[in-house]
């Protein structure tokens, strides 16, 4: 382990080592506030064997407008930043609000009310699962990001008190740069 710490958008030393080689991933229909279907991707990281922790770890999503993990290319819809979690004993787990890819239903526009619902009930989902320490973030890249900023009118106060209100690391493909920092309580609608 390096005694120097570094933490950037590819690069990770001197925290811990990462000690899950693999990936197993299960895709799955889950209902949104309304009883609607929507497509999701949960990324479980695994040892050598492809066996899977059975302690509970701490979620990361992402939001999708569609693409769900690595489909169609190595790292479609921006999840490419799953990769560099997992291995540390996050799971992850992209979801296709509705209208999008797999999803059912219609995507009237992004961000909506009915967008933002989506990715709530999905966070909610998410927490409550066994595989779930109950501890769930958000991350993603430019539209994928924002579902950060569209969902704190959604979340009670006493949310943060659990750590489900999503935290939000913005890449920037272009300069290889981020942004980090939770949403705010107050709507930013």
């Amino acid at each position: 382990m390096s005694d120097k710490k570094i933490s950037l958008p590819g690069r990770y030393a001197g925290f811990s080592e990462a000690v899950y080689p693999k990936t197993v991933k299960k895709s799955l229909y889950i209902e949104s506030f309304d009883k609607t279907k929507l497509a999701v991707d949960v990324v479980f990281p695994a040892d050598e064997e492809g066996k899977v922790p059975e302690k509970p770890l701490p979620v990361v999503l992402v939001g999708s407008r569609g693409g769900r993990f690595n489909e169609k290319g190595p790292h479609r819809n921006g999840t490419k930043h799953l990769d560099y979690m997992i291995p540390y004993g996050y799971i992850g787990m992209v979801v296709e609000t509705r209208g999008c890819g797999a999803s059912y239903g219609t995507c009237d526009s992004f961000g909506s009310l009915e967008d933002r619902k989506d990715v709530k009930a999905a966070i909610d989902w998410a927490a409550a699962q066994p595989w779930c320490d109950g501890n769930v973030g958000m991350c993603g890249m430019t539209s994928l990001a924002q579902h950060t900023r569209f969902l704190p009118d959604l979340f009670p106060a006493d949310l943060i008190s659990h750590q489900k209100l999503p935290c939000a690391l913005i890449l920037n493909q272009t300069t290889d740069t981020c942004s980090m920092g939770t949403t705010s309580t107050k709507s930013s609608i």
